[in-house]
Formats: structure tokens, C-alpha cells, sequence
């Protein structure tokens, strides 16, 4: 693996060097995937932004309000209402010419 140019930097080849030949998960990759680019582009990381996490940090829980929190229940989100069917769609979407399946 390329090491990093100057501190907190990394050219295009040690990127690209680095990201190549991994196989990771894209959730077990993301967050250090991220802070390559912010390197790669000379931008702040969030903890150097942002030490508390008040404003940019990874994985900020949010609160739930309004009517999305009326329709969550114990068992997880709400789901989106089902659309109706036009009368050339089949249950699972495709078209089916005049007739319903």
C-alpha cells in the first residue's frame, strides 16, 4: 500500500493505489473511503471539523417527528402506503396488456 504524501494528503496514485484492490463491504469501506477522499481533495475530515459531532460527523442520529413518527411502531419505520395497481399491471409490476393477473 502507497503511504501518504505530506501529512493529512494523498495524490491521485495513492488513492487509486490504496481503493484498487479492495473487496470490502461498501458499509465496512464508507467512512474510511470518505476520509481518503477528503484527503485527496485537501478538505477537512469531520473530526477535524467538527470534534463534538454537533454539525458533520458519520452516522448522526436524528430525531423522528411529525407524521413519520405517528406511524412508526415497535417493529421497526413505517412503510409506504401500496400504490394502486392499474389495470395493466400484475402484482408485481409489469405490464400484462388489458387484463389483470
Amino acid at each position: 500500500m502507497a503511504a501518504l504524501g505530506q501529512a493529512g494528503s494523498m495524490t491521485p496514485a495513492q488513492f487509486v493505489a490504496k481503493w484498487r484492490p479492495v473487496e470490502l463491504a461498501e458499509r465496512a469501506a464508507s467512512q474510511e473511503h470518505f476520509l481518503d477522499l477528503c484527503r485527496l481533495l485537501g478538505q477537512p475530515t469531520p473530526a477535524e471539523t467538527d470534534a463534538v459531532g454537533a454539525e458533520y460527523t458519520f452516522e448522526k442520529s436524528v430525531p423522528v417527528t411529525g407524521a413519520a413518527s405517528a406511524a412508526r411502531t415497535s417493529y421497526g419505520p413505517a412503510k409506504a402506503p401500496a400504490r394502486e395497481r392499474t389495470d395493466h399491471e400484475s402484482s408485481t409490476g409489469r405490464k400484462v396488456g388489458s387484463r389483470l393477473m
